[in-house]
Formats: C-alpha cells, sequence, structure tokens
C-alpha cells in the first residue's frame, strides 16, 4: 500500500507539471511583444531646409452652434450669431460652415443674413433663402496666423399676407464646422 501511495503522488505530481508547462507554452505563445514607435527621419540631413508644417484651425461661436425663433411675430430676428475661424497653423486651411440640422415646423418667409470679415469664396449675402435640408452656408480658405469673423442671423419676413396660421411654429437649427488643410 505504501508503494501505491508513492505512485500516485509522482503521477499526481508528473500531471502538475505537465499541466503547468502547457499554461506556460500557451501564455508565451499568446502573448504579444508588439510595440509602435512614430520616428521622423531626414533622408538628406545636409539639406537645412526640412521642415515640418502643422494645419490647426479652431472655430468658436458666440453662443454655441444652435439657432432656434419660437414665438416670433412677422418682422423679428435671431440675435447675431458670430462665428469665429481661426487659423493657429502654417499652412493654407479649407474651411466650411455647414448647416448641420434644419427644424422648420411651418415658418414661411425665413431668410438669413451672413457677412465676414474676410472673403468667404461663397455663402456670403442679405435675405437669402432658408434651406430646408442641411446644407453648406458658406466656405472659404484661411492662410496660415489668420483669422475670419462671420455673422450670422436669421429673419421671419412679413410677406404682407396672413400668417396667423404660423403661430406656434417653430424653426431651429444647427451649425458644424469643418476645415482641411488646402495642398
Amino acid at each position: 500500500m505504501k508503494n501505491n501511495k508513492g505512485i500516485e503522488k509522482k503521477i499526481y505530481t508528473g500531471m502538475m507539471a505537465f499541466v503547468l508547462m502547457i499554461g506556460a507554452i500557451t501564455l508565451t505563445v499568446t502573448t504579444s511583444y508588439a510595440y509602435f514607435v512614430a520616428k521622423f527621419s531626414i533622408v538628406n540631413p545636409e539639406n537645412s531646409n526640412s521642415k515640418f508644417t502643422s494645419a490647426n484651425i479652431t472655430a468658436t461661436y458666440s453662443d454655441g452652434n444652435a439657432i432656434s425663433l419660437t414665438n416670433a411675430i412677422p418682422g423679428t430676428s435671431t440675435a447675431v450669431k458670430t462665428i469665429k475661424f481661426t487659423n493657429t497653423g502654417t499652412v493654407p486651411l479649407s474651411y466650411k460652415i455647414n448647416w448641420k440640422t434644419i427644424t422648420n415646423t411651418g415658418i414661411t418667409g425665413l431668410k438669413y443674413t451672413i457677412s465676414c470679415s474676410d472673403t468667404a469664396t461663397i455663402g456670403t449675402g442679405t435675405n437669402l433663402e432658408m434651406p430646408d435640408s442641411p446644407d453648406t452656408l458658406i466656405s472659404g480658405t484661411l492662410t496660415a496666423g489668420n483669422s475670419n469673423t462671420c455673422q450670422l442671423q436669421v429673419h421671419y419676413t412679413d410677406t404682407d399676407l396672413d400668417q396667423s396660421q404660423e403661430m406656434s411654429k417653430t424653426f431651429s437649427a444647427s451649425l458644424e464646422a469643418v476645415a482641411a488643410a488646402t495642398k
């Protein structure tokens, strides 16, 4: 009997060693030793004109990107919304302000006016027709280190017609600023 317990102990020890060995092999095989390195290399070190450029633009809104018109009467306007783009990078940037969302529950005669301190490629003007769906509001290009300030106002025009059916109707929209480096 004494012999059987010794054999059982050796078998148990051997099995445990085998299980531990399989576990160690599994961990070694499934563990990743990958790492990633970001590296800049200058191909021609004698060329002292090597230069890195950066593109960075900020867009700030005077009071957020939302516009709303509720309980308005014909002839009223929203507060002027100021949107300022600043190019703090070292390359020219193209920018756009989009109507991201537009919700109009039935107000007719909505128009908007937008003006910018720097010439925008498209979009500036007075009493422009309000789009029914998301669209580009303005777009332009900013050179490095410059800024462009735009002012937007939505108008509920008086059409000289009976607009009483538009009472309790609402309008809301949100704006989205988008920028990309120019080539």
